[in-house]
């Protein structure tokens, strides 16, 4: 009888317990322009829901996987075109890149584009349809790659190019062919000051995209591309870049303000996307003038508590201005230091943390 009972007894108390329910998300992601009533709420911070965003990344690497491993097949056959095929995905919207990968660096093959690499979080690149691993060892004299490394290569070249030439892609202002850039170089979503720059082109009436109009656009076409996209205007693109971000890292103010009266938040809680790629910290990374008027319309130190780590980003940026504002507002600086102990600081930055300590 005792073993019996023994023997049931986890089987009871498995019985017994329910699965934890989930909590529900304090926010849900941002998803564009806002109604009054929206405005007039305050918004907690949250978290996106991390093992969701994982799956996500999974689910897409295995698409582009399998997308490679038919590509494959096909160039065994003889039955690719790469031209024919990039058309075919233009008209579907799929407007993404074949890129080559090496030990400290990648792009797409025969491209260069003007945007950041590694705004995605987790192993996908930008504007890619899927990456090809390259050995970065040059071939020995004499020696040919494999035939059919050969064929992906000269395919993913074509491919490429035909999607850059096709007038339906929304990224031609910022991509262009070019030979491989040297290793060890990169567009880095931390660094914006050592790659972004003025606007890519002259102004466009007939932008493509609303980040193609937050790029170059004329105002009237900004307008017009607002009000296309008003529940979308948070919405990132291949680069993950919102079209505000992309405002700020070629620094045109006026197309800031406009996305910003639509109701743009210049820091959302994106999904799989660094903590450097928000419109806001991408400002202050690049000190540009309207930080303070960016973070007003968002809400910052008012509907929302300040974030300690734009409150780090403003201490290591030297914006004293900015320091003081954060401090004087609800914030989230907690009780620590707001930077490493072996930071310079200017005099004028030391004394608004001074200030801070006495308070």
């Amino acid at each position: 009888m005792a073993r019996v009972l023994r023997l049931l007894l986890p089987i009871l108390l498995l019985l017994g317990c329910e699965p934890p329910k989930p909590t529900p998300d304090t926010q849900p992601l941002v998803d564009g322009a806002r109604n009054e009533s929206w405005r007039k709420q305050p918004r907690p911070i949250s978290k996106p829901d991390s093992e969701t965003c994982e799956h996500g990344t999974e689910g897409r690497l295995a698409a582009k996987e399998a997308d490679r491993s038919r590509l494959t097949e096909r160039l065994a056959r003889g039955e690719a075109d790469a031209e024919r095929e990039a058309r075919e995905a233009a008209s579907k919207g799929a407007f993404g890149l074949i890129w080559l990968r090496r030990w400290g660096d990648s792009q797409p093959s025969g491209m260069l584009c003007r945007g950041p690499d590694n705004a995605h979080m987790g192993p996908d690149m930008p504007l890619e349809r899927f990456g090809l691993h390259i050995d970065h060892n040059p071939l020995p004299p004499g020696h040919a790659p494999p035939k059919t490394e050969a064929a992906m290569a000269d395919y993913a070249l074509r491919y490429n190019r035909a999607m850059l030439a096709d007038p339906r892609f929304p990224y031609a202002d910022i991509c262009a062919q070019a030979k491989p850039r040297p290793q060890f170089t990169q567009n880095d979503i931390r660094q914006p000051d050592e790659w972004a720059g003025p606007p890519p082109a002259p102004p466009t009436s007939r932008p493509l995209s609303l980040g193609e109009a937050a790029r170059h656009g004329t105002p009237a076409s900004l307008d017009q591309w607002i009000a296309r996209r008003a529940d979308r205007l948070d919405e990132p693109d291949d680069f993950a870049l919102t079209p505000l971000a992309w405002a700020v890292l070629h620094d045109r103010p006026e197309a800031v303000r406009s996305l910003l009266a639509a109701g743009a938040d210049p820091y959302p809680t994106l999904c799989n996307h660094h903590p450097e790629a928000p419109a806001l910290v991408l400002a202050m990374r690049l000190r540009r003038p309207y930080v303070i008027e960016m973070a007003r319309a968002g809400g910052l130190g008012t509907r929302r508590p300040w974030p300690r780590r734009l409150m780090v980003i403003a201490v290591e940026t030297d914006q004293v201005a900015l320091v003081r504002l954060m401090l004087s507002q609800p914030n989230q600086a907690g009780d620590g230091p707001l930077h490493r102990r072996d930071e310079p600081l200017s005099p004028a930055m030391k004394r608004a943390l001074d200030a801070r300590s006495k308070d």
